[in-house]
């Protein structure tokens, strides 16, 4: 049964790898990854590492790896950022390299408004031998390893203040068609157009502990589908916290931040599926590490800082 299972998420990768914005539960402590209009958000040089595995213990199932780096120059009304992305399902994978820019306009004494986009140049790899199709004869499938390279874009606008954060963004602007071997097989898998809009508020319960409730939701532009995951952190003395969060029809999850000392930072997420998928997995692993680099002769607004300011 996880053969079969294997064999349908490969042939599903086909169709959608690349058309879904990356999913990540540690979505609030890296908001570059869903919207380049958040590059230079934080007040120091931002440095992480993402690694997500979805469905552990089946075979062939997603995996991410995204490296970025992200700060502001120009009294932080110009935010930079550059990303390496990963992916990897079944027998497709995709790396991409997304330089990001975003003009920051302060709107009051701890407001940001920002626009930005970042232009990603994407390879995307079908290895055709770990493929197993009922017709052998199956022209239009590759039966070596083919790549395909393609350019899109992404845009975005953020809100920020000390307290709260909302991102609308759209993903695959130019909407590119995989066409592996020159185009000779014909368009493999068409890339869509996503949204994401999200929003997080920051509560001070008191002088050590904060909760913050927050909101993504994602869809396609032909609205067939939307995915929301609603999350509720709490923080302690602003070094640890955790919370719980809901994705729709897919699952509950576990997330752990904590601020190893004042320039570290490491997440972990559990998802434990509730979809008919969970039979056949164990569960998804997202880790986090964080890096700062406060700025030479700066004053932080807040040296470990959970949230946006």
């Amino acid at each position: 049964m996880k053969k079969l299972l294997t064999i349908s998420l490969v042939l599903l990768s086909i169709n959608c790898m690349g058309q879904q914005t990356a999913r990540f539960s540690n979505y609030l402590f890296n908001p570059l990854a869903l919207n380049p209009a958040a590059a230079g958000s934080y007040d120091y040089v931002n440095i992480m590492g993402i690694y997500r595995q979805q469905w552990t213990g089946l075979e062939g199932s997603p995996t991410t790896t995204v490296l970025s780096v992200d700060g502001a120059v120009r009294e932080r009304t110009i935010g930079l950022g550059l990303q390496y992305i990963n992916e990897q399902i079944g027998a497709q994978s995709q790396n991409a390299f997304t330089p990001t820019v975003a003009y920051r306009l302060r709107v009051g004494e701890t407001q940001w408004l920002s626009a930005g986009f970042s232009v990603g140049v994407f390879n995307s790899k079908l290895n055709g031998t770990e493929l197993i199709f009922k017709d052998v004869n199956e022209s239009a499938i590759p039966n070596n390893s083919e790549s395909v390279t393609y350019v899109d874009v992404n845009s975005g606008f953020y809100f920020q203040s000390a307290k709260t954060t909302i991102g609308l963004s759209i993903v695959n602007l130019l909407k590119p068609s995989l066409r592996y071997s020159g185009g000779r097989r014909g368009d493999v898998g068409e890339i869509n157009r996503h949204y994401n809009f999200y929003a997080g508020h920051l509560i001070e319960l008191n002088s050590k502990f904060a909760l913050q409730p927050s909101v993504l939701l994602k869809t396609s532009e032909k609205l067939r589908s939307f995915q929301t995951d609603f999350t509720g952190m709490v923080f302690y003395n602003n070094m640890l916290g955790a919370g719980l969060s809901y994705r729709n029809q897919e699952s509950v999850n576990i997330i752990v931040d904590y601020w190893i000392n004042d320039n570290f930072r490491l997440g972990y997420a559990f998802d434990i599926t509730t979809s008919k998928i969970a039979r056949y997995e164990n569960g998804s692993h997202e880790i986090m590490l964080a890096y700062k680099i406060a700025p030479t002769g700066g004053r932080m607004l807040n040296p470990r800082n959970f949230y946006n300011n």
